[in-house]
């Protein structure tokens, strides 16, 4: 408690660039198992900033993103898990061509057949590995579901969105800069929270929920 992550990587690792890839994931082991700490006593702000810099260190582990995502979604911060959850499959996709197709569907591009290709065991070195993926797969739909309006119950027709809300904030977001601070992010507009709801010219169109109902089925 009485130092900050940085301070922590650079104990274990003074000289981090070009650090072998083996001893990055070390380093980013015990940083993650520090996150976990701190998580478990209720201090969600210093596990993320533990779990970021973890998945930055061991960009393919997925058991550590998979953690760093669910510390984000009980902060309530969910357009930084999504946004974490599409940059882990992006980069599987490069030897799991299926896992590529979650991130599309996450970006809102259908280029490619997303049937065509499914994620296996198969694919990857270790079982543990096929399972932190299966689990980040299921915590995106999970967040993407619970998140979003997504039934017709009122929608807007004088509005020109055709993409869900969430989408354009996700690919603005440089997560791999940005620092974690406290404020959050949520996918849905927190006037939905609200009593009086949302104004008129806020509520989704008919064909930006359609789009979020479709990748909601992508995700399946």
């Amino acid at each position: 408690q009485r130092c900050s992550v940085d301070e922590l990587v650079n104990v274990l690792a003074p000289k981090e660039e070009g650090l072998p890839r083996e001893q990055a994931n070390s380093v980013a082991e015990v940083v993650g198992y520090v996150g976990l700490i701190r998580k478990e006593r209720g201090e969600l702000l210093e596990a993320c900033r533990c779990y970021r810099r973890a998945a930055l260190l061991a960009p393919d582990n997925g058991s550590l993103c998979l953690n760093l995502m669910h510390t984000f979604g009980l902060r309530r911060d969910d357009l930084r898990a999504v946004a974490w959850g599409e940059r882990y499959f992006d980069r599987l996709g490069q030897k799991v061509p299926a896992a590529k197709l979650i991130s599309k569907a996450l970006r809102g591009d259908n280029s490619g057949d997303a049937t065509a290709a499914a994620i296996r065991l198969e694919d990857f070195d270790a079982k543990n590995a096929f399972y932190d993926a299966m689990a980040m797969g299921f915590a995106l739909l999970k967040l993407l579901y619970l998140s979003h309006p997504h039934v017709r119950l009122s929608t807007s027709e004088s509005g020109s969105d055709e993409k869900p809300s969430w989408r354009a904030k996700v690919q603005a977001l440089d997560i791999e800069q940005e620092s974690v601070s406290s404020k959050v992010a949520a996918l849905i507009d927190q006037g939905w929270y609200k009593a009086e709801g949302l104004p008129a010219e806020s509520i989704p169109t008919a064909a930006a929920i359609e789009s979020h109902h479709g990748t909601l089925l992508r995700l399946r």
